[in-house]
């Protein structure tokens, strides 16, 4: 049996019932295979090629949040749509045994989040894209970091009860595209 994926996180005892007492397995990485042996899998039954392709993660999902990657170490946040209450996004979230800063708030990640009240982002954000924030009736205040430096088109705008935008202190905001604050009602 080969496993490819390098970002399988967990392994039931019985994912792999049922096989024959004679089935080897061949694995990606020893991450991998430390998750067999915890599954019950003998370690002799198991053997680590690098060689081996892995699936490349593209998107994945923590709590509320979808992450999309854009690079070797970093996220956008995707879809934040489910979110409620007050919102701080994280600066870095774990997925596949590796550590993600999330530098951008993807193209309408909060799109219509009607039970977001609050929304504050991390130092580590330096881009909002377009109709990011856009449509949370209930959305009564964002913060925003100095580390931002562009919001994109209607990036956050159409919030009924927007009542607050705060840019930190020492802000690199170098880019505000077409309506990037507007209709904001309140």
């Amino acid at each position: 049996i080969v496993i490819v994926s390098d970002v399988l996180e967990s392994v039931a005892p019985s994912a792999v019932g049922g096989v024959s007492e004679d089935a080897v397995f061949q694995v990606a990485s020893e991450p991998i295979k430390t998750l067999l042996v915890g599954s019950g899998i003998d370690a002799g039954k198991i053997t680590v090629d690098a060689s081996l392709p892995t699936e490349e993660v593209k998107e994945f999902t923590v709590g509320d949040f979808r992450y999309g990657v854009t690079g070797a170490q970093t996220a956008a946040l995707l879809d934040a749509t489910r979110a409620s209450g007050a919102v701080l996004v994280p600066e870095a979230v774990r997925f596949g045994g590796k550590e993600y800063t999330v530098t951008s708030i993807g193209d309408r990640a909060f799109l219509d989040a009607l039970g977001v009240t609050s929304i504050t982002l991390p130092e580590t954000v330096t881009e909002i894209g377009e109709q990011a924030i856009f449509g949370c009736e209930n959305l009564l205040s964002v913060h925003l970091p100095a580390s931002l430096e562009s919001v994109g088109v209607t990036g956050v705008s159409s919030n009924r009860r927007l009542k607050e935008i705060s840019i930190a202190s020492g802000s690199r905001l170098k880019e505000l595209d077409n309506g990037a604050f507007s209709d904001n009602m309140a």
